[in-house]
């Protein structure tokens, strides 16, 4: 399955996926990485705890909006 080798990777390069544009300005920094044409995983790393930290699996075809409202006061 494409989740559990993005999984894998994550765990050796956590900085791998690229910087959201979506969320660009946000602290933490959120990352992507495209599962499919359809969906992506947007995740930060926590740098101190040596964590990735999965927010979403996104449906791409939603909204962008809907993005920036889900992770607006999160962490």
């Amino acid at each position: 399955m494409r989740i559990k080798r993005i999984q894998k990777r994550l765990e050796n390069f956590p900085c791998m996926g690229y910087r959201e544009p979506l969320l660009e300005g946000h602290n933490p920094t959120y990352r992507a990485c495209h599962i499919n044409n359809r969906f992506k995983i947007i995740y930060w790393y926590n740098e101190a705890d040596d964590v990735v930290v999965i927010e979403y699996i996104w449906d791409t075809h939603r909204a962008p909006q809907k993005l920036r409202e889900k992770i607006k006061g999160n962490p």
